[in-house]
């Protein structure tokens, strides 16, 4: 025969011919009936993932633009205990988001207290606290030379907010008092 495509002489590669043109499945069909097999799961689990992707998105959103209890705390760069004009006072300043009766103390490195600036203080939402820290300890001598940050207490709630953001404590020249 000559290949008329009737016969069992057909070309069973040949686009509708063989099992395919009687309706049967070939072995792409197949694979394609058990993926098909399995979509209504991998569809749930991806609708599932895609839906805590917008969840999680969503949550980072509000979280960001929550405000912090203890807002936008500045601190001067260093101190220089013992010296006389802004070198030998830090700067700090800070506000809070609600009303409350704050303590603040200065930490050092290993967070230890080294001495409280403010205790039981009073401070309206979103009204700036402002004080200053000479450097020197509670003894009078100075505070030893390194990284140190703060501490706000906020008492009503029980809660302790310490700074991200640090200040030096300079050394004090040997012998003086650095005026």
């Amino acid at each position: 025969m000559s290949g008329s495509g009737t016969g069992s002489g057909a070309l069973p590669s040949s686009p509708g011919t063989g099992e395919q043109r009687r309706g049967g499945l070939g072995a792409g069909s197949r694979q394609r009936a058990t993926r098909t097999g399995e979509d209504p799961l991998a569809r749930v689990v991806f609708a599932l993932l895609v839906l805590a992707t917008f969840a999680a998105f969503g949550l980072t959103q509000w979280l960001k633009h929550t405000p912090t209890a203890v807002q936008s705390i500045e601190l001067s760069p260093s101190v220089w205990p013992g010296r006389s004009g802004p070198a030998g006072v830090e700067q700090i300043s800070f506000r809070i988001e609600r009303s409350d009766r704050v303590t603040v103390a200065v930490i050092n490195s290993q967070e230890d207290v080294v001495t409280t600036i403010a205790r039981n203080r009073p401070l309206r939402a979103g009204v700036r606290m402002f004080l200053g820290w000479n450097g020197l300890l509670p003894s009078g001598r100075p505070a030893p030379a390194g990284t140190y940050h703060i501490l706000v207490g906020l008492l009503d709630r029980r809660r302790e907010v310490p700074s991200t953001n640090a200040f030096e404590v300079l050394a004090s020249p040997a012998g003086g008092s650095g005026r």
